[in-house]
Formats: C-alpha cells, sequence, structure tokens
C-alpha cells in the first residue's frame, strides 16, 4: 500500500507499507472475511465474493518539543456481484462474458495525541465501480486445467 492518508482537517500523511507488513497490522475482531460463491443454471450464473479486512497501526513521533503518538484504524468492505453468460462451452473450454459492479466501503479513525491535546478524526466513503469482462476454463487433463477472468 503506498499513497497518501488523510482525515477532514488533519494534515494528510505519507503510507508506504509491503504486503508483509499488512498482514501484522490485521486487527481480528470483529474476523477478517473472504466468502466466494457461484450459482449457475445452464448457461445462466450468478456470482459474488465479499471481503472484510479491518487494519490498524499506531506510532509514535518525537517533535521538537515533545512527542506525538498517533492511532489509525481502516474497516474495508470489497463486494462484487453480478452475472455471466456462457457463450462457449464444448467440453474442452468455456468462456463467459460477466456484467455486474464493485461495492467499495472505507472507514479511517486517527487519534493524534501531543502534549497539550488529543484530535480525533474520521471519515469513511463508498462507491461502486461497474464490472464488465470475460472467464475462461480450458481443460489439460489428467484432473489439471487454466481458469482466467
Amino acid at each position: 500500500m503506498n499513497g497518501r492518508v488523510g482525515v477532514r482537517d488533519v494534515s494528510p500523511a505519507d503510507v508506504d507499507v509491503d504486503f508483509s507488513q499488512i498482514f501484522n497490522h490485521i486487527y481480528w475482531s470483529p474476523p477478517t472475511v473472504m466468502l466466494a460463491g457461484e450459482a449457475r443454471n445452464g448457461r445462466y450464473a450468478l456470482f459474488t465474493d465479499f471481503i472484510y479486512l479491518g487494519l490498524e497501526a499506531d506510532g509514535t513521533s518525537p517533535g521538537p518539543l515533545a512527542a506525538l503518538s498517533a492511532e489509525a484504524k481502516m474497516n474495508m468492505v470489497l463486494w462484487t456481484f453480478g452475472g455471466s453468460y456462457r457463450v462457449v462451452d464444448n467440453g474442452t473450454a468455456t468462456l463467459d462474458v460477466l456484467a455486474g459492479g464493485r461495492l467499495w466501503y472505507l472507514d479511517t479513525d486517527l487519534t493524534v495525541t501531543g502534549p497539550l491535546a488529543t484530535r480525533e478524526a474520521s471519515g469513511s466513503k463508498t462507491w461502486v465501480d461497474p464490472l464488465i469482462g470475460v472467464a475462461g476454463n480450458v481443460a489439460l487433463g489428467n484432473g489439471f486445467g487454466l481458469h482466467g477472468e
């Protein structure tokens, strides 16, 4: 994760965290959840996947007169949903066309504590992106195959 994060009237801060470090910042209450499913009837199908992830981090930075400490918490929901139609099914390969959407929800809380005061800020954002694409499967034999989306 690389970028800048800020909430309302708190100045943005640079964030640069490797994937391996993100795992150390997951908080497990409520639990992190990943679910996926597909229901098919003939050439038609409905699909979904859902991810809930909570991250938290804290730190202290020495200032010219006194130290500042900060704690940040972020909750994220990704929910993908849609339908598909199978345009090719020849026994060895399949090709589906997909349409749907992906809902994003981010909620961030930030607390900064200094020698004279504690400031808290929070914010959230929700949006939906359209999703169109194709998915295919090819059987290679002996129980092996390729899948791509």
